[in-house]
This record gives structure tokens, C-alpha cells and sequence, in this order.
């Protein structure tokens, strides 16, 4: 009996590996710019490497009748060590997530102080997804796609000078692909239109299929905060067949470029030093030269997190990026399995302290594919109090 628990035990080991494994394979190719098309090949390889194993390993045992990885190895050395393995890179995922879920702890100097959660479709009083796909996803019980989750959090920086309370909001991953109604966007920017934010943040992805390049002007036009929207390009933006066209509609809308530049602003009598990054997938950002003053907030706006290696010699106060959309689906207990970084889920979503720089990354507002699971779509407002109320 004990046996046969150890059996159970040491396979449970190797699936839960094995899983873990391909995920960590997945999340690291789509951190790369290699082109789609290999993505997708490999994507699709991927799944059915998981898939086979996971179907063909209880008929493996079946045949054996036997849970012994000793039979295993012995029927096939190829097939046993890899579940070995699979078996001792369980051991790894399992502490890897202990550390990040009971030892990381967020950053004490930014915190939730409000969050409002929206089912939009209600709202409207209309469904908002379309074609088989998503109409199809969008049956699955507890599908977020359509929701939204709008948060306010208070930042509080050290070298923060303003004469009274900044309103920063950050938006990012549109995914504009027509899947998702255009009134579900158009209502969002409603919203945060509502929240009168001084400034608006766009890191990246706005736009995957070419059809929805007419819905750029209707949807970021109305956008107007008083000291400008600016906007990054992601990693889906490359299928766009012209960059140039692309940036000039978002242009038209009133959206600036903030990727491979600085922009200098000053906010209730606060300075801030803005650098843009598009890395890896569009260039500028790597003949960017370090800037420092004093007396301004130096914030890097990233499509990927995985740009913190960059920036650590730029010294940043504040970092925001997108792109890993919080995981899109995140398991109870378990959380994010999937997340397009080189570190993984580790900033799949939510606020870091990477060396002295605060980081945010937002989960998006939407996704290629058009399910969301126990991770509802994101606007963030930051209010940077002004510097009398910093202790507060």
C-alpha cells in the first residue's frame, strides 16, 4: 500500500514536472523576437509534446501494470529519465513558487486604495464578443474577457516634489482585434476620462488584426489628459504590415511616441525625466543615454518586464510595462502558469521592487485569445501625493 501511494506520489511529480517544464519553454520562446511564425510552430509543438505525455504516460503504466519507474527505465531508459527529470524539476517549481507566493512581499511604498470591478457587458446591456472563437470562450464559466477591473493605487517616491496629487493612469495590451466589441473600449476610455488623470501611459500591443486600424482615431481621440497620452508598441503591433502607417493613425488620435525617446514633463511643479522602450521588438531604445537629475522623476515606460535588465543602468525611480497579462489564466493556489517573460510568471502581474526602481506591470486590458480567468483585465490610476502628504 505504501508502495503504491509512493508510486502515485513520484508520477503526480512527473506530470506536475513535465508541465512545468514545456511552460517554462513556452514562456521563454515567446519572450524572443523571433518571427510568428516560428512561434507558432513551436507553440503548436509544445502542446503536443504535453498533450502526448499526458495522455500516453497512464497507458505506458497500463501496459506495465506497474508504477515503478525501475519498469519504466527498463521498458524504455529514454522515456524513465526523462521522468526522472520531469520528477526533480517538480521539486524546483514547487519552490520556486513558495518563495514567490509566502517569502516576495509587494513594495511597501505603492498600495491599492480603491478597485472597481465592472462587467461591462451589464453595463452596456449588450454582448460584446465576436466570431466562433470567442463566442465559444466566452461560454466557459467565469470568462472574464469582457470585464474590467479599475484600481487606484497611491505611489509613494522618494524624490517627489509635486504641489498636490498626480493622477498617472497607465493603460496597456489593447489587442485590438475585432473578437472584443469596440464599445467595450470606447466605454473604457469613458472611464478613465472620468478619472481626469493628468497624464496617460500606453505600454504597448494596441493592434493585431489590419481591420482594427479603423478603430484607432474612435477609440484614443477622445482620450485627452492635459499633459498628454503617450504610447509604446509591442510585440503584436509587428503585424501591422506598416510600422509607419501605424504610428501616424495613432499620431492622428493624438497619442505621442514615447519608444527609443525621452520626454522631459512638469506636473504640478514636479519634473519627470520619461524614457520609452520597445525592445526587443522595435529598436531606439538601445541609443538611449542615461539622464539624471535630482529633482526629477525618472520613470521607463516597457512594453516587456523583461527590460529591467536594460534599465538598471539608467537608475529608474518607476518602471510600467504590460505584455505578460497577469498570466491570463491564473489556477487557484497555483496562480499564472503562462506568462511570455525569460523570469517566467515571477512578473506575470502586479508591483515589484527590482533594486532601488518600482515596477508595475499591468495585466492588460485584453489578449490574442480572448479568454480570462481569475484575472480580470486592468486600468490602473497612480496618485502621487503631493509632497506634504508623502508620510501619509
Amino acid at each position: 500500500m505504501i508502495d503504491q501511494l509512493i508510486g502515485i506520489l513520484f508520477w503526480l511529480a512527473v506530470l506536475v514536472g513535465h508541465i512545468g517544464i514545456w511552460c517554462l519553454i513556452f514562456n521563454r520562446t515567446h519572450a524572443t523576437a523571433w518571427p510568428r511564425k516560428w512561434r507558432k510552430i513551436i507553440e503548436k509543438a509544445i502542446i503536443l509534446v504535453v498533450l502526448g505525455w499526458i495522455l500516453g504516460l497512464p497507458l505506458m503504466l497500463l501496459l506495465q501494470r506497474s508504477l515503478s519507474v525501475v519498469s519504466l527505465i527498463q521498458w524504455s531508459p529514454a522515456v524513465g529519465v526523462y521522468a526522472m527529470t520531469s520528477a526533480f524539476a517538480s521539486i524546483f517549481f514547487f519552490v520556486a513558487w513558495v518563495i514567490r507566493n509566502l517569502f516576495t512581499n509587494p513594495p511597501e511604498n505603492i498600495r491599492c486604495v480603491e478597485s472597481k470591478f465592472v462587467v461591462v457587458a451589464d453595463e452596456l446591456k449588450r454582448s460584446l464578443i465576436h466570431g466562433n472563437l470567442a463566442m465559444a470562450l466566452g461560454w466557459i464559466p467565469g470568462n472574464q474577457v469582457t470585464d474590467l477591473s479599475f484600481e487606484t493605487r497611491k505611489v509613494f517616491l522618494p524624490n517627489n516634489r509635486a504641489e498636490r496629487t498626480i493622477r498617472v493612469c497607465q493603460l496597456s495590451d489593447f489587442h485590438l482585434t475585432g473578437q472584443v466589441d469596440i464599445a467595450f473600449f470606447r466605454y473604457l476610455i469613458d472611464q478613465v476620462n472620468a478619472w481626469q488623470p493628468d497624464v496617460v501611459f500606453i505600454t504597448g500591443d494596441l493592434v493585431d488584426e489590419t481591420e482594427c486600424l479603423e478603430w484607432i482615431q474612435p477609440i484614443f481621440e477622445p482620450l485627452r489628459p492635459p499633459f498628454g497620452a503617450y504610447y509604446l508598441l509591442g510585440n503584436h503591433d509587428r503585424r501591422m504590415p506598416s510600422e509607419s502607417e501605424l504610428r501616424e493613425r495613432l499620431s492622428h488620435a493624438g497619442l505621442i511616441r514615447a519608444g527609443g525617446r525621452w520626454h522631459e514633463l512638469k506636473i504640478a511643479g514636479q519634473d519627470f525625466l520619461v524614457a520609452g522602450n520597445e525592445l526587443p521588438w522595435f529598436d531606439g531604445a538601445e541609443r538611449l543615454e542615461p539622464r539624471f537629475d535630482s529633482d526629477a522623476i525618472r520613470l521607463l515606460l516597457t512594453h516587456s518586464p523583461d527590460q529591467i535588465d536594460w534599465a538598471r543602468r539608467f537608475d529608474f525611480d518607476w518602471i510600467l510595462a504590460g505584455h505578460t497579462h497577469g498570466g491570463q489564466i491564473r489556477l487557484p493556489v497555483i496562480g499564472p502558469i503562462i506568462s511570455p517573460s525569460k523570469y517566467g510568471v515571477k512578473y506575470a502581474g502586479g508591483s515589484f521592487r527590482v533594486n532601488r526602481s518600482l515596477m508595475h506591470v499591468s495585466r492588460g486590458i485584453c489578449g490574442d485569445e480572448p479568454i480570462r480567468w481569475n484575472c480580470a483585465p486592468e486600468v490602473s490610476l497612480f496618485l502621487l501625493p503631493a509632497a506634504e502628504m508623502q508620510s501619509e
